[in-house]
């Protein structure tokens, strides 16, 4: 079983060459956990589930978002009723990202699916 406590470790892991934070949503936008430097973590994850929700509304068949935004970049991936997502500075490679995103979605994926299926 998935332990609140273990996942901060986990998302740590992502955050490095450029990545400034990692972090879980909800698909309705709450915070299930987060690690790194960036102290706007709620609202990288509010962010991170309007923009999920509008593409995935017109294609289901969306698995992995990869955003250039004002101040950075950002890569988002559903898992269960989760969205992974990773936040990094304008210099960090797109590839970097979707490596970081994908890796913690295949780690991430069983835990989460369970966690999903409770509620």
């Amino acid at each position: 079983m998935l332990r609140a406590k273990a996942l901060p470790p986990i998302l740590q892991q992502a955050t490095s060459n450029g990545v400034k934070s990692s972090i879980i949503v909800t698909t309705t936008g709450e915070l299930l956990a987060s690690a790194g430097t960036d102290t706007n973590e709620k609202l990288v994850g509010a962010i991170a589930m309007n923009v999920w929700t509008t593409y995935h509304k017109t294609s289901e068949d969306v698995n992995c978002l990869l955003i250039e935004c004002e101040e950075g970049r950002l890569g988002i991936r559903k898992v269960g009723d989760f969205l992974v997502c990773v936040y990094g500075d304008s210099t960090v490679q797109f590839g970097i990202l979707k490596a970081k995103v994908d890796s913690l979605n295949q780690y991430l994926d069983e835990p989460l699916q369970q966690l999903s299926s409770i509620n």
